[in-house]
């Protein structure tokens, strides 16, 4: 059985709070790909010299907002108010995004 959404971004918590305490050098890095991911990005290939992102190999189904919800556990964000939320991550509410969908895109 696959794991829900929030089940996968509480992994992610402990893995990159892992990878903070045991690795700090590669922690930044790491933090930046969420970041980008958060802010529409694709976080980048997934490995160097790779043609997919990391985005689109790992977290098809993952929304900007799932990646600030990842930032703001890991306190490496402000944690944002409902109503900042709805403003900010607009573009992913509403007709917009079910059209989107049942587009596939």
């Amino acid at each position: 059985m696959s794991k829900t959404k929030e089940e996968r971004i509480n992994d992610l918590v402990t893995t990159l709070s892992r990878i903070r305490q045991s690795s700090p050098e590669d922690y930044p890095p790491k933090l930046l790909q969420y970041k980008n991911m958060r802010d529409g990005g694709d976080g980048g290939p997934w490995r160097e010299g790779a043609q997919s992102s990391i985005r689109n190999l790992h977290y098809k189904d993952f929304l900007d907002e799932d990646f600030q919800t990842l930032l703001e556990l890991l306190d490496e964000t402000p944690i944002m108010s409902p109503e900042d939320r709805a403003e900010h991550f607009a573009h992913e509410r509403g007709l917009w995004r079910r059209i989107k969908k049942t587009l596939g895109s």
